[in-house]
């Protein structure tokens, strides 16, 4: 079978072009590439609950109770939330990764929901929200539609996640991320 994707040129597409895109990663166009031999583009969540063997690590690593009340403070953040399997991770692939979660928006799937950005860290900042509320606002300003259609919070996920065991540049690229959560 056949990968269906899109290529954004660096300079903004005319409004039709653009709108092409939008319909494009919707249900109803989706239907139609799958039909026609490509992969969808459909982007599947993750609910919390089916996260486990990442909540156990997660819990296994805590080191004291002020890190267990940061873990369990996220852990209620995205209760009732889904995890996109979009992250974005500070490369070059960001742009395109930001542009594919304006798009996602665009089709109206999530409006009327919360899409929360996390960022998570290797170390503990002084402004740990920061990669997140960067984030936001440059989907916000991708976005051709309203962007006002979805509710948006960034918060700190700090070092309360991680994907891999600290020490070395490999987990420090997979532990430096924002994810992005939508819910209710």
């Amino acid at each position: 079978m056949a990968h269906y994707g899109t290529y954004t040129a660096a300079a903004r597409l005319p409004a039709i072009g653009r709108s092409f895109l939008v319909f494009a990663g919707s249900p109803d166009a989706q239907r139609v590439i799958v039909r026609s031999g490509f992969l969808s583009a459909q982007r599947g969540a993750t609910s919390l609950e089916a996260q486990g063997p990442r909540l156990l690590r997660a819990m296994s690593q805590v080191e004291g109770p002020a890190e267990l009340e940061a873990l369990q403070g996220v852990l209620r953040e995205l209760e009732a939330f889904e995890r996109l399997p979009l992250v974005l991770r500070p490369t070059a692939q960001r742009a395109q990764t930001l542009r594919a979660l304006a798009s996602l928006l665009d089709t109206g799937r999530f409006d009327g929901r919360t899409v929360k950005m996390v960022s998570f860290a290797t170390a503990p900042g002084p402004r740990p929200s920061a990669p997140a509320e960067a984030a936001l606002e440059t989907v916000r300003e991708l976005m051709i539609t309203d962007p006002r259609r979805v509710e948006w919070r960034a918060l700190p996920g700090g070092t309360t996640m991680p994907l891999a065991c600290t020490g070395g540049p490999w987990a420090e690229f997979l532990n430096n991320r924002v994810e992005i959560w939508v819910g209710p």
